[in-house]
């Protein structure tokens, strides 16, 4: 369930909360016989209302501190008692909350991801950007808008010319290399931790302890497993099996056609596992919250 949407069009309450927030601080206002009052009120509304849809954390430290600073007595009547404009700011730090809480939403800020591919620069940005830059000239080949921050780095498909996206909402985005023009969305109700695909599928794996196989055409989901455990990281795919790492400390192989895991590889470390396991050399290197561990061929 998402609260509170700020890029991409706000869905939910998100529509409604910097209009109720200029409403009530103007209504506020008109409770005083001051004219200047009125002004100073419409000027803190529309910069609240504006900095609510532009980054949540930092609209509503504003709206926090012009209510506790009382610049000047807005969020007050002329008796000297709370306005709605007092309650209300507690109604939206609710609703954050409650946004947070539902889909373990963190606040994340900067670029979140980039990824080198051809002539381009692919960069997912925390702001809920996904943009192509050209790799000669830094200029933008074109910009696309995300409902929510990415969590992912792009995963490309270049023979499919598509790209794919995570984002902290529990939605995965498909959009064209060519033109950044979106062809599906897909959502759950979990942050997205981390993305892979060989080709036949896109595998998702959601930080609540799932991992789900997307089709890469029409987003249609082929197969879901339950890891019982949170996802730090995203999966591994060799177009065979899938590997995902729990934070309970497991590392697990899944069959890739149809998410059925091959019990006989689990890996059991003992300690929780916060990355993704990385391959080299015939190797599977795995970091815990203690050390390395080097997993290989039997001598």
């Amino acid at each position: 369930m998402t609260i509170l949407a700020f890029r991409g069009g706000p869905r939910g309450v998100g529509l409604f909360v910097p209009a109720a927030v200029a409403a009530a601080a103007l209504g506020a206002a008109a409770m005083t016989v001051a004219p200047p009052i009125v002004v100073v009120a419409g000027v803190i509304a529309i910069a609240g209302g504006l900095a609510i849809l532009h980054d949540p954390e930092w609209g509503l430290l504003a709206v926090a501190a012009f209510t506790v600073l009382r610049l000047p007595d807005v969020a007050t009547d002329f008796h000297g008692v709370p306005s709605l404009f007092t309650p209300l700011v507690a109604f939206v730090l609710l609703a954050v909350a409650v946004r947070a809480r539902a889909t373990g939403e963190r606040p994340v800020g900067g670029l979140r991801a980039l990824v080198l591919f051809g002539s381009f620069v692919l960069t997912a940005g925390s702001g809920g950007s996904l943009q192509a830059l050209d790799r000669a000239s830094l200029q933008s080949a074109w910009t696309a808008w995300l409902p929510s921050h990415a969590t992912t780095p792009p995963v490309v498909l270049e023979d499919a010319g598509l790209l794919f996206v995570g984002e902290q909402d529990g939605m995965v985005q498909a959009f064209t290399l060519a033109t950044g023009g979106e062809v599906w969305a897909w959502q759950d109700g979990s942050t997205v931790s981390g993305l892979a695909s060989d080709g036949r599928h896109v595998y998702v794996a959601l930080a609540s302890g799932q991992v789900v196989a997307l089709d890469p055409w029409s987003g249609d989901e082929a197969w879901r497993a339950e890891m019982g455990g949170a996802l730090p990281a995203g999966p591994l795919t060799d177009g065979s099996f899938v590997l995902v790492a729990t934070e309970a400390g497991e590392a697990r192989y899944l069959l890739a056609e149809t998410g059925k895991e091959i019990v006989e590889m689990r890996l059991s470390l003992g300690e929780p596992i916060f990355s993704a396991p990385a391959p080299a050399g015939g190797w599977l290197f795995v970091s815990s919250a203690f050390g390395v561990w080097a997993f290989g061929p039997s001598p």
